[in-house]
């Protein structure tokens, strides 16, 4: 028998409304039922297909840690040839999910809306590049990273914030740095230098070079990273912070 809420008297139908916005056609919604409290959204969604097949479709892939991704809704695939434009699902609150559609759980009052569309904040800069790098050699199987600089020095130092940077998945950070510079030259500039113990590092940018006991420091997210740019490979979505900073001994 179908079971309801726990400790409930008995079966409780579950109304879950979902939205696809795809940006090209009207939007649409369906509302599924379902008397299995506890389903995961996956499960919703097939429910959803099977109540309105003429209304919703949807195709998945797995994708370890994070279970089943959803690669098409009503026929519309993923586009990841330029920039990359996917299927995202926001939450009654308007807010992007931070769980995979097997990690999540709809309940009463939830509603989800799937929405097509690029998977970065910083739109109009990434489209800015996306049409340089078409305009030269064009890159393959893209990735988007954003860069920023700031002078702990010297507050007034004109610094850079949120630079989108598009480059080949599988490109360490110096070669994600020299296609930021190829992309942004009024904006960032960088030199680098080797030794040793450390590989390639970054001894100036914009101008502005190390000079003891001031430093440039990359951070991705609050975490210092201290594996040299030879070393790094930054995935998509990444973001990284250089910080002219003073170093203690």
């Amino acid at each position: 028998m179908a079971s309801g809420i726990p400790g409930g008297p008995g079966p409780v139908e579950l109304v879950i409304p979902i939205t696809v916005v795809d940006n090209t056609t009207p939007a649409s919604e369906i509302a599924v039922k379902s008397l299995l409290f506890g389903s995961t959204l996956h499960q919703i969604m097939t429910l959803g297909h099977q109540q309105y097949p003429d209304k919703f479709s949807f195709e998945v892939v797995e994708s370890s840690p994070y279970g089943s991704f959803v690669t098409r809704i009503n026929g519309v695939p993923s586009d990841t040839s330029t920039i990359g434009l996917y299927w995202m699902v926001y939450g009654k609150d308007g807010k992007q999910l931070q769980t995979g559609i097997d990690q999540t759980y709809p309940t009463f009052d939830d509603s989800y809306t799937w929405k097509y569309e690029a998977s970065h904040p910083h739109q109009r800069q990434i489209d800015d590049a996306a049409k340089l790098n078409k305009a030269t050699k064009p890159i393959q199987n893209p990735i988007v990273v954003t860069f920023s600089a700031v002078n702990e020095r010297n507050p007034k130092w004109p610094a850079v914030q949120n630079l989108p940077v598009i480059a080949t998945a599988g490109s360490n950070l110096g070669e994600v740095m020299a296609q930021a510079q190829k992309q942004h030259p009024e904006k960032f500039k960088f030199t680098t230098a080797t030794d040793t113990s450390h590989g390639t590092y970054v001894k100036s940018i914009n101008d502005l070079p190390n000079e003891d006991p001031w430093h440039w420091l990359v951070y991705d997210g609050e975490v210092l990273l201290r594996t040299g740019l030879d070393n790094t490979i930054p995935r998509n979505k990444d973001a990284y912070t250089w910080q002219y900073t003073k170093q203690t001994h």
